[in-house]
């Protein structure tokens, strides 16, 4: 239960910003403020972003071994997503979408050990 807590806000901070900013990059893609291509080069900047903050964000709370903090919440995130993604939307496996995931982990993880290092300095 106390893991739980810990990593309940970054969860909440994670799934908020992939929720909002991708459909404002949308809004603007639609009204042909941008293009495609670089509406899904913000999306992947935001998926990025979102992992590191959150990873910032549970290094923060954590005592030591941020990498392993930051690990434990990307896949915590990803299997969620991969649940929804694979069994309820059907979307087909592909070796991009786990290259993809691959590298949403490092995010989390460096974004977990900026954030305990941050936590030492304070």
């Amino acid at each position: 239960m106390k893991y739980i807590k810990k990593i309940f806000f970054p969860l909440l901070i994670m799934t908020s910003i992939i929720l909002i900013f991708p459909l404002l990059i949308s809004t603007l893609s639609y009204f042909g403020l941008l293009n495609s291509k670089i509406t899904s080069i913000f999306k992947i900047l935001v998926s990025l972003s979102s992992f590191l903050i959150g990873g910032f964000l549970v290094g923060k709370k954590s005592e030591k071994k941020g990498y392993i903090e930051g690990i434990k919440l990307s896949i915590i995130f990803l299997v969620i997503t991969m649940i929804i993604n694979y069994f309820i939307l059907d979307t087909p496996f592909k070796f991009k979408t786990l290259l993809y995931y691959i590298i949403l982990t490092i995010s989390c993880m460096f974004g977990s050990m900026i954030g305990i290092i941050k936590k030492q300095t304070n």
